[in-house]
């Protein structure tokens, strides 16, 4: 989430890319914690301003990539993703795979979604991710800019910044505890951001495992913004989706109606600053078998907490055994919590549950 005191930060130094990319490159960086979060968030800027779609300066717009989903079980699957965009209070967004759809969108302050299952796997919600560029250099009103430096990519030159935490929010249990602790952002997960020295592009969101990596290239023109022509999402070394873009083109005549929530689609109020859902109770998670394999670790799911309460999407994301999975999804299946809120309201909100089976 953006809080609106970071959101002013990042306006003011927008127009102090061009001075900090001389800078940098003219010399080393001061060291002052206060110069590199200013450095920072003029790049994350910059990058914002050319490569977010979703924003109040884009004209109407349809966006279609062609997507490849790698690395499954039943092998390779391709399918379609296309954004229309009418207005940053009037868009949807649709990825249409054999055996799985979905659209979502946002229409008269309300966001909405209709699915053809009940729960989404886990590989879409990366396909979503990667096609949200802006989603990466909207950085987090609790991110602080730690690090900068430069590497060079294919001879040239991009910038790069470490900050933490990421935006995400983070459940942290262990067996035989009967404690509840609170959904938070990690402080210890950190992540990178590289920009093309030249444009001020994003070329890669590298977060720490078991989150995924996020590697762009090449651009498409829309007015005075440049989307990014091929888009791949990485887990460890693994490419698991691999995007392209084929038409990226203005809108000259926009139906609203293209974008209204079809009928059966669920809605909650747009929010950007939603209070975290409350795990309310809780069950231990069985580790009879992995205990006599003498198998032990952390297991990593992601899941959606809907607003009835419950774990939805449920996804295991890293795990050191198969054999820890199968406990802890029969036991988190059950934990109830009190939903997210905006304004009052119950929100979907997604977090990571990490769960530790001890020695």
């Amino acid at each position: 989430m953006i809080g609106s005191s970071r959101d002013v930060t990042l306006r003011n130094f927008a127009w102090t890319l061009p001075v900090v990319a001389l800078v940098w490159l003219a010399g080393p960086a001061s060291g002052a914690a206060d110069d590199a979060e200013q450095r920072g968030l003029a790049l994350a800027t910059r990058a914002a301003q050319l490569q977010e779609l979703r924003s109040a300066d884009s004209p109407p717009f349809r966006l279609h990539a062609h997507v490849k989903l790698l690395g499954l079980v039943v092998g390779t699957r391709e399918g379609d993703y296309t954004l229309t965009f009418g207005s940053p209070e009037q868009w949807s967004e649709r990825i249409s795979f054999p055996g799985y759809e979905e659209t979502n969108g946002v229409w008269e302050g309300k966001h909405w979604r209709k699915r053809s299952s009940v729960d989404r796997p886990y590989r879409f919600l990366e396909v979503m991710h990667l096609l949200d560029v802006g989603r990466h250099v909207r950085i987090p009103a609790a991110s602080h800019v730690l690090k900068l430096s430069q590497r060079q990519t294919a001879g040239q030159q991009d910038l790069c910044i470490e900050a933490a935490p990421t935006r995400d929010v983070w459940e942290r249990e262990r067996e035989n505890t009967a404690a509840i602790g609170e959904l938070a952002q990690r402080k210890d997960i950190k992540y990178t951001l590289c920009f093309e020295g030249a444009s001020g592009a994003l070329r890669e969101a590298e977060y720490a495992l078991p989150l995924p990596r996020f590697v762009y290239e090449g651009s498409v023109p829309l007015g005075n913004k440049a989307f990014p022509e091929r888009l791949r999402c990485f887990e460890g070394k693994d490419l698991v989706v691999d995007a392209s873009v084929d038409l990226l083109s203005p809108i000259e005549s926009f139906n609203a109606a293209s974008v209204a929530p079809p009928a059966g689609a669920t809605s909650w109020p747009v929010c950007d600053a939603a209070s975290p859902p409350r795990l309310l109770a809780k069950s231990e998670a069985d580790n009879t078998h992995a205990k006599a394999n003498r198998v032990f670790g952390t297991v990593v799911f992601y899941a959606e907490v809907g607003i009835d309460g419950s774990l939805h999407d449920l996804t295991s994301v890293q795990a050191r055994g198969a054999a820890l999975v199968g406990g802890v999804q029969d036991a988190v299946a059950n934990w109830r919590y009190a939903p997210a809120e905006c304004r009052g309201t119950p929100v979907p909100f997604d977090i990571y549950l990490a769960y530790t089976f001890l020695p």
